[in-house]
């Protein structure tokens, strides 16, 4: 289900000052004026068929990892300052998950001039998300993005699903480089293989220090989105599930509670298990049916984008 994202938040992007905060207003003119666009002559090919990335993400299910990989890439200071600094996706959250899912789907799916238009597009925005110690053309922010939507997928998989083999999790870590190599970061990068992205993961989030705007970027994600009045529900969900979900160091910075609180563990274990019965019962046509539905989506905003050089959603 970003990203934010500095790498896959894909929102509206503004040139604008260090002084600029994420919830104040800022100047929209990314909207009002269709930049011109450059696609890129081509895509980073991807070194295999994609086929176990391909398989999990016909799983509508899996979009709901979204929220967990955001709030992991907010522990990167950098990302957390480019969406302070440039972001109101907490007042759009709806256009920002589906430019999330176009870009997804583009990469995974997409025809060559598809993932061309949308990963330029993409790229083109990420040149103004730049500022004193970031730039969303930092690699390592690739990567660690890249890295957070693996572990995303992974948990949902494991929480709805069932366990997911050893060799599966292997494939599908491999599959992913591509989400980053079409942000231009270089392939080699990418660790070779499970183990290795286990270590850097491990190390990574050993290492990484939130800040203010870390807590700041969370808070306004957990707390602060712009939900219409039937998903009232849905914030309250969120936390729960995230306090679930999060590592120690990201519930602790975020100030969830400890998952053990009773009404946490009843929340968190109720829904799983009613959400694991109803989704094991969806017919196989009704996802593919809401598969295709997104597929159609992200080819009209690839068309929008080669015609107008913008997103139209």
């Amino acid at each position: 289900m970003t990203c934010p994202y500095l790498a896959l938040h894909l929102e509206t992007i503004s040139p604008v000052s260090e002084k600029t905060h994420l919830l104040s207003p800022v100047s929209h003119n990314y909207h009002e004026k269709a930049w011109p666009l450059v696609v890129q002559p081509e895509v980073q090919e991807e070194h295999q068929e994609l086929c176990v990335l391909r398989e999990t993400a016909t799983e509508t299910i899996a979009y709901a990892g979204a929220p967990l990989a955001i709030l992991l890439q907010f522990l990167k200071p950098g990302i957390a300052a480019g969406t302070c600094r440039h972001s109101r996706f907490d007042k759009h959250p709806g256009s920002r998950l589906r430019r999330t899912v176009t870009y997804l789907n583009a990469v995974i799916y997409g025809s060559p001039a598809d993932k061309a238009a949308v990963s330029g597009m993409v790229n083109k925005q990420h040149s103004f998300i730049r500022g004193a110690g970031y730039s969303a053309h930092d690699f390592e922010l690739q990567r660690w993005t890249a890295a957070t939507i693996y572990v995303a997928n992974v948990r949902v998989w494991e929480t709805f699903i069932g366990p997911m083999p050893a060799e599966k999790k292997e494939a599908l870590c491999a599959d992913m480089a591509v989400v980053a190599t079409s942000l231009k970061m270089p392939a080699e990068m990418w660790p070779q293989t499970l183990d290795d992205f286990e270590t850097y993961w491990e190390t990574t989030l050993e290492e990484t220090v939130p800040t203010e705007q870390s807590r700041q970027a969370a808070a306004a994600f957990l707390y602060g989105l712009t939900l219409p009045w039937f998903l009232f529900w849905m914030p309250f969900l969120l936390r729960v599930f995230m306090t679930n979900w999060l590592p120690e160091k990201a519930r602790r910075a975020y100030g969830l509670p400890d998952p053990s609180t009773w009404w946490v563990w009843l929340t968190y274990n109720v829904v799983v298990c009613l959400v694991s019965s109803v989704y094991a019962l969806v017919p196989r046509s009704a996802k593919m049916w809401a598969h295709e539905l997104m597929l159609s989506d992200m080819r009209q905003s690839a068309d929008d984008i080669r015609r107008t050089g913008r997103w139209l959603v």
